[in-house]
């Protein structure tokens, strides 16, 4: 009966592994690298997709900022652009603003965040005739220069989220391999005097997915999950056997 309870436990576990909800719901970060083969989709019309693409996108925005606040422009005043392609009525546009507050403590960056009429008509205004390319008009950042205070524009946008399967060390693709989901984020800074761009770079991000929710058939990862479960139905079946057998021995 002893051995049989380790087998139970050890099935059990086996089996809840696959099962419970917190694997279920949990994603890793691996390495942000840019993996061929995955396949852009689009994030907003899936709300699961959408609350993996802002774990990674909050990555991603986090590790521009390190990089931007460490570079000691000149031009330390900045106003942050809504960013483009955003979801949740601005939810990455806040994430970068928080992001920047959060490295700029202790340092003289600072963020404008005034949000009065004059300002929200200049980046109406802006916005209309900045088509969200590669950079943006010399003119176009210098208008900024009409806010009081700012020296310097941070504009950027969503350039994709993607998924596809994670491959495994040395780059080779299995067919079990788990899947993952990539953003990619693209920022850029402005001095507003001069209408120069002081930096720009893409950031990408990239979280597993559930073994579950992507499972492909026929993969290893279903016939471990089948034997622990067809493991347990045989230690119960036994157990079951052996109680009644000894319940109808003679006393």
């Amino acid at each position: 009966m002893k051995l049989l309870r380790i087998f139970a436990t050890f099935a059990l576990s086996a089996a809840g592994l696959y099962f419970s909800p917190a694997a279920a719901n949990a994603a890793s970060p691996v390495v942000p690298l840019a993996i061929p083969g995955l396949k852009k989709i689009d994030y907003k019309a899936d709300p699961v997709m959408t609350e993996y693409a802002k774990q990674a996108g909050s990555q991603a925005v986090g590790e521009w900022m390190t990089d931007f606040i460490g570079k000691k422009f000149a031009a330390k005043r900045y106003v942050l652009l809504p960013l483009a392609g955003d979801v949740d009525d601005g939810y990455f546009t806040l994430l970068a603003r928080n992001e920047f507050t959060n490295h700029a403590a202790g340092t003289d960056y600072s963020l404008y965040t005034r949000d009065d009429d004059e300002s929200k008509a200049l980046i109406a205004e802006i916005r209309r005739g900045d088509q969200e390319g590669d950079t943006m008009e010399t003119t176009t950042v210098q208008k900024f220069g009409r806010i009081q205070g700012v020296q310097g524009i941070i504009r950027g946008r969503i350039a994709g989220v993607f998924i596809g399967a994670s491959p495994s060390p040395g780059g080779i693709r299995m067919a079990d391999d788990q899947q993952m989901l990539q953003i990619r984020i693209v920022m850029q800074a402005f001095e507003v005097e001069t209408g120069r761009q002081l930096w720009g770079a893409e950031k990408m991000a990239t979280v597993l997915l559930p073994d579950d929710s992507m499972m492909i058939p026929g993969t290893k990862r279903q016939w471990v999950m089948y034997g622990a479960a067809g493991l347990l139905v045989l230690i119960v079946l036994i157990v079951f056997l052996r109680s009644m057998k000894s319940a109808h021995r003679p006393r």
